[in-house]
């Protein structure tokens, strides 16, 4: 931007002095706000391109398309990676389901379903034994079966999980689902994980061109 200035010599004065005009000054004040707000809009413009237009546009024989519309199926691919490999994966749900308070749940559980049979089912089913068979004896079975299958456990679950792994694709399930989201869909679901950033982006830019404006005027002053 060009600013005229008019130097001025005071009788008393050995050097010139500057002189702005009313119109100068405004200009001064309004170029950093008008470049932030050029910036602001430059990548607001850019955040929706990444979305908009959502089907392929022919603009002067140059084909033009939202970048997540276009490459909606590498998105797919690359999200049914990460739920597959990172947040699904079978070692994770093994060490998860293996913690101590699941354990002692099962363990609980199986403690109840065993007392439960020997009381009421065992007794129905082998009534003679069941009298001939001491409290104490009932206890001490019930104790010998839970220690084995405080062994057994992991195994079987660990063998459970891999084998649900093996039988059901999740990668292929996640990546077919956000295949199959429509465009507002899929832009709705962006936006409600990367709101923030987007905005940021915006404000980047609103404050990236105001402070180019501010160099502006700055370099105006000094050059004319």
């Amino acid at each position: 931007m060009k600013f005229t200035k008019k130097l001025y010599l005071c009788r008393n004065q050995k050097k010139p002095y500057l002189i702005l005009s009313s119109n100068h000054i405004a200009a001064a004040i309004a170029l950093p706000f008008i470049a932030g707000s050029i910036g602001w809009f430059t990548n607001y413009l850019a955040v929706k391109m990444l979305f908009h237009p959502r089907k392929p546009v022919n603009f002067l024989g140059i084909h033009i398309q939202g970048v997540f519309p276009k490459r909606q199926s590498f998105v797919a691919e690359k999200i049914g990676q990460i739920v597959a490999n990172d947040l699904l994966a079978s070692d994770e749900i093994f060490t998860h389901i293996q913690g101590e308070g699941n354990l002692n749940k099962i363990k609980s559980g199986l403690s109840k379903k065993l007392s439960d049979y020997f009381e009421l089912t065992f007794a129905q089913k082998y009534p003679m034994a069941s009298r001939l068979l001491p409290k104490k004896a009932k206890i001490r079975i019930q104790e010998e079966i839970l220690k084995e299958v405080e062994k057994m456990v992991p195994s079987l679950i660990q063998s459970q999980v891999y084998h649900l792994e093996d039988s059901l694709d999740i990668e292929s399930i996640i990546t077919s689902k956000v295949n199959q989201l429509s465009g507002e869909k899929l832009e709705k679901l962006l936006w409600d994980i990367l709101a923030e950033e987007f905005k940021f982006i915006e404000w980047v830019g609103a404050i990236l061109g105001f402070t180019i404006g501010l160099i502006q005027v700055a370099l105006g002053f000094l050059l004319f």
